[in-house]
């Protein structure tokens, strides 16, 4: 088998499509573009590679009757055991929010309803389907919806209006309960996208290799973040405080024991602190059928230490909260050493009394520290960081303790012990 090759996006191609996306006003300029984008990915020349509409498809992007596709040094296709086997079937749409399911499994509908057509046929079936509008696309193969070309539907119905047509709605139900079908959708017109992502999906696909599922880091934790709460709370996102997502957001990836849909409806997810909330369950199974939820004890504590940086986006001052850059947490240690000395946190007792995640204590040791924050889903967040300080929840702006040489003990109400 030679190794899968598809020419690697440039930061240029990127930006045409997304220009062409921006400009379109249609359907068709939307089909154009995403032509455009996989032509340049998969045979820049049109040597061996070319766009066609079966069936009244969108497009299918498939081997040339005359290509050179089995000449293995020269070709730049996909090859499995020697045979080329990339044969993509697009569909465009116009103005549709695919983080909706029945939107979403309704295309996939009209998508196994083409290929019920190539059967009908005797035509080789298309291996990778591509659906995508204006903003958002996502990618399945094609075997995972050939499975239902057994299924007693009315196949009469044209494929353009089957996931609509009221015969097919228990269809899409079972699709969308039953499936297993959760592929990931990509914003496509978000700068923060690399195209890439989806190009390797699609070679991936085609040559029927297993999903390398991918891991957050620093550089999608924008993206991926982004993604994460718009679908996941998908009609509820104003309910909850920046700070309260962003602590759902980590401890669905570092904290998967404790973290996890609540069977049997799996339509509530499970906090680390007993509580359940509801969210779209397709949604979050869709997201970590890309992303991975396996971390080292190492990468747990990176991206914990990152999500800073998502509160700080989300919304910079909540509540009067500001958060503090690694950066300027590591210049207020300068300056504080250079008041009270380098042995300042060994000599004094120190209180955070607005912590945040503790990014201002977190990479120190502290002989006596406590650290309190107005929100409970902070320090669930920040929980591995500075474990010998006392932690506990305060709103220091109108809860503050007033302490002096007379304060008795039983006055200390806000501060657990040893006060």
């Amino acid at each position: 088998m030679t190794k899968a090759f598809n020419r690697r996006l440039t930061k240029k191609d990127q930006k045409v499509f997304r220009k062409q996306l921006k400009a379109a006003s249609a359907e068709k300029d939307v089909e154009t573009a995403y032509k455009s984008l996989i032509q340049k990915a998969f045979d820049p020349d049109g040597l061996d590679f070319a766009w066609s509409s079966p069936f009244n498809t969108d497009g299918v992007f498939s081997e040339l009757a005359n290509s050179s596709l089995f000449n293995l040094q020269q070709s730049p296709a996909i090859f499995y055991k020697n045979y080329a086997v990339l044969k993509l079937l697009l569909e465009t749409k116009w103005n549709k929010d695919f983080k909706l399911a029945p939107v979403k499994f309704q295309t996939l509908v009209q998508a196994i309803y083409y290929l019920k057509e190539f059967q009908g046929h005797n035509e080789q079936l298309p291996n990778v389907v591509l659906i995508g509008d204006e903003n958002e696309c996502f990618v399945v193969a094609g075997s995972q919806l050939a499975v239902y070309l057994s299924e007693k539907l009315n196949w009469s119905i044209p494929a353009s209006s089957a996931g609509t047509d009221p015969s097919n709605q228990n269809f899409v139900l079972q699709l969308i309960s039953k499936s297993g079908i959760n592929p990931y959708v990509f914003e496509v017109s978000s700068k923060e996208l690399d195209l890439n992502n989806v190009i390797n999906l699609i070679a991936c696909y085609a040559q029927g290799l297993p999903l390398v599922k991918l891991k957050i880091n620093e550089k999608n934790l924008r993206e991926t973040f982004e993604w994460f709460i718009n679908s996941v709370f998908h009609g509820s996102l104003k309910k909850y405080e920046p700070d309260t997502l962003v602590s759902i957001f980590v401890q669905s990836l570092t904290a998967s024991k404790d973290c996890y849909l609540v069977p049997p409806s799996q339509k509530e997810l499970h906090l680390i602190d007993g509580s359940v909330i509801p969210i779209d369950a397709n949604a979050y199974i869709s997201f970590f059928s890309r992303f991975e939820k396996n971390y080292s004890p190492k990468e747990k504590r990176e991206i914990t230490a990152i999500a800073d940086r998502l509160i700080e986006e989300t919304k910079r001052r909540f509540h009067g909260d500001f958060w503090t850059p690694t950066l300027w947490a590591d210049k207020a240690q300068e300056v504080l050493e250079k008041q009270f000395g380098n042995d300042y946190r060994e000599k004094f007792v120190v209180w955070d009394s607005s912590c945040g995640s503790k990014n201002l204590t977190r990479d120190y040791y502290f002989k006596e520290l406590y650290v309190s924050t107005l929100h409970q889903s902070e320090l669930d967040m920040s929980s591995a960081y500075n474990t010998n300080a006392i932690s506990f929840q305060m709103d220091f702006l109108n809860d503050d303790v007033f302490i002096n040489s007379n304060t008795q003990e039983s006055e200390l109400t806000k501060i657990p012990p040893p006060y």
